[in-house]
């Protein structure tokens, strides 16, 4: 991880990102006070990190050899596609294209999904909790009003 300290008319921020100039790899940023103690920010930020990486949203499909969402929800962000095509997704510090997210989203065929976007300041972010390791791989699946 790079991490990097600057200050903004909002309060101090701590950037930690993975991958150096790509903008593949984990991206984490923590915002406080002017007068914040920098040694307690980038503590928080080695901890969101942390909370980030055990998180892991995608998992592998049982059968197949792409990814699919790991539960109901996911965090990510979209990246710049350098060859000019759609951007890219960054979910789990992986870089995905939006077929190969359109892939991972196949479980939920049939479903209402709500998209919504923030500021990647994450501290004190109670959705960035690990999520326990399931017991059974179990989808809910909504019976299709069309075939009833």
């Amino acid at each position: 991880m790079v991490y990097r300290l600057w200050r903004s008319p909002g309060g101090i921020a701590v950037d930690a990102e993975e991958g150096g100039d790509s903008s593949d790899g984990y991206d984490v940023q923590v915002v406080g006070p002017h007068e914040a103690d920098v040694t307690v920010l980038i503590a928080s930020a080695k901890t969101a990190v942390r909370r980030r990486i055990a998180r892991m949203d995608m998992k592998r499909a049982p059968c197949a050899d792409y990814l699919i969402m790991a539960d109901d929800d996911l965090i990510g962000r979209l990246v710049w596609n350098e060859d000019g095509g759609p951007h890219d997704v960054v979910v789990d510090g992986r870089r995905l294209t939006w077929t190969e997210f359109g892939r991972a989203l196949e479980p939920f065929e049939g479903w209402e999904f709500r998209l919504s976007f923030r500021e990647k300041d994450v501290d004190d972010a109670p959705e960035l909790s690990p999520r326990p390791a399931p017991a059974a791989v179990a989808f809910r699946h909504r019976p299709d009003a069309r075939t009833h």
